[in-house]
């Protein structure tokens, strides 16, 4: 090969390697140049996109479906709601008084009877009560109660063992019995004036004989 030929071949294979290096410079910064596009596309497509909202945290106040509890994801919005609005446990039911005839029995140890009767506030009434009973030890309590009164009781103003009755939400006291006027209109309920939850260990009894007050009479008009 002459020198000339050696001189065009040499300056030939300079200008290919030139041309691959800087074909390789160009597609490493094509490709870092895309990189970094790809990569702002994709910080504001996320700081476009609206956020998850937040699942409030909801009370119960009732226990769940049995659907539901087998089942979270069946809890949709109108099964929580119906949670919710569970109502509260009712009231516990009050127990009957003992009744034999006419003579209603007012046990030491229950908190309070129901005597099923309704009354009208302001109804006379007139009570006979006998019997022993006491909120503690032998029951050697009349029906009127001890000589000294229990803040704590039910009817902090009776003596702590006396007959208090209640009518609707107001108690009253009825004692050793007589003519008693019915405070509020309502179930008539009878009790010991005891601590509330310190019934159990109560020995005794009363007995009532409750009727109508009879109205006085009247002389006729002249």
């Amino acid at each position: 090969m002459s020198k000339s030929h050696a001189k065009r071949f040499v300056q030939s294979a300079w200008t290919l390697l030139s041309f691959q290096l800087i074909a390789s410079f160009g597609a490493v910064a094509v490709t870092g140049l895309a990189a970094f596009h790809v990569q702002q596309l994709a910080a504001r497509l996320e700081a476009d996109a609206p956020e998850a909202p937040v699942e409030a945290a909801i009370e119960v106040e009732g226990p769940l479906d049995p659907a539901v509890e087998a089942d979270p994801g069946a809890r949709d919005e109108s099964t929580v709601a119906e949670v919710v609005r569970t109502p509260e446990a009712a009231a516990p039911t009050i127990a009957p008084c003992q009744r034999q005839q006419n003579v209603i029995r007012v046990m030491a140890n229950v908190e309070w009877c129901d005597t099923g009767i309704q009354v009208q506030r302001g109804q006379r009434l007139v009570f006979s009560v006998r019997g022993n009973w006491s909120h503690s030890g032998e029951p050697v309590l009349e029906p009127g109660g001890g000589d000294v009164s229990e803040p704590r009781a039910i009817y902090r103003r009776a003596s702590h063992g006396a007959l208090i009755g209640r009518a609707g939400e107001t108690t009253f006291l009825i004692g050793a019995g007589g003519e008693i006027q019915a405070p509020a209109n309502g179930p008539l309920q009878f009790s010991i004036n005891d601590i509330p939850g310190q019934f159990r260990d109560n020995p005794g009894y009363v007995d009532i004989f409750m009727q109508p007050a009879q109205e006085p009479h009247r002389a006729p008009a002249n």
